[in-house]
């Protein structure tokens, strides 16, 4: 069984196979590249996405919203399904990934 756990200790992702059975060890990854990106960014990752390929925007996201969020523009095929380039990843996000990493160093109790 693989669980992913995230910083506020919330299980985001279970893989459960029987013992017999392998692991697809590149799923995980992409599993870990999905929930960093959609920590730190309002999109969501369709099926089988990988890292540098386009995210959808949040249906909750107005399309004004969006426009001042992803400078990069956004493809609106439904006011529901919008795409859009991957957002980056600037110095601050990384700097907030090592802090929340820090902060929840084993034994810190």
């Amino acid at each position: 069984m693989v669980l992913l756990v995230d910083f506020d200790l919330r299980i985001k992702f279970i893989q459960q196979y029987p013992a017999t059975t392998g692991r697809n060890f590149f799923e995980v990854l992409r599993a870990i590249d999905c929930i960093a990106l959609t920590t730190f960014h309002r999109v969501g990752t369709p099926a089988n996405w990988a890292q540098g390929e386009d995210v959808m925007v949040l249906p909750e996201i107005t399309a004004a919203e969006a426009e001042v969020m992803f400078p990069k523009g956004f493809l609106e095929v439904r006011p529901w399904f919008r795409i859009t380039p991957p957002p980056d990843m600037d110095e601050k996000d990384a700097e907030d990934l090592q802090n929340a990493i820090e902060d929840d160093e084993p034994g810190d109790a």
